[in-house]
């Protein structure tokens, strides 16, 4: 009977050995994965991040041009009264939408 209990003792050791082996390959690759994940996620938000600031380096780009060209336009022109009044509105238009873009830019 010794010899039985032994051989049980011995095959229930390996089997313990063996469950925490799997238990610690399982561990370190749910610890790879989170890791993984981790940087995967700070990629992908670094990468949003260029992109908005891009598109809005471009919106800001936009903004100035047209400014510059409805400048030049009202210069132009030689606009007096009602209709200088009106292109000094839309200028005045163009001038917020660049404001925006700039704080959106910071943010």
């Amino acid at each position: 009977m010794s010899t039985e209990v032994t051989t049980a003792l011995s095959l229930a050791t390996g089997v313990c050995n063996a469950a925490s082996s799997l238990i610690n390959v399982f561990s370190s690759y749910r610890q790879l994965r989170r890791k993984e994940t981790i940087e995967l996620k700070a990629r992908i938000e670094a990468f949003k991040t260029s992109e908005y600031m891009r598109h809005s380096g471009e919106l800001i780009r936009a903004s100035v041009d047209e400014i510059e060209r409805t400048y030049r336009h009202i210069e132009s022109k030689n606009l007096t009264g009602t209709a200088l009044k009106y292109a000094m509105g839309q200028f005045e238009l163009l001038n917020e939408k660049l404001s925006d873009a700039i704080r959106s830019y910071h943010v």
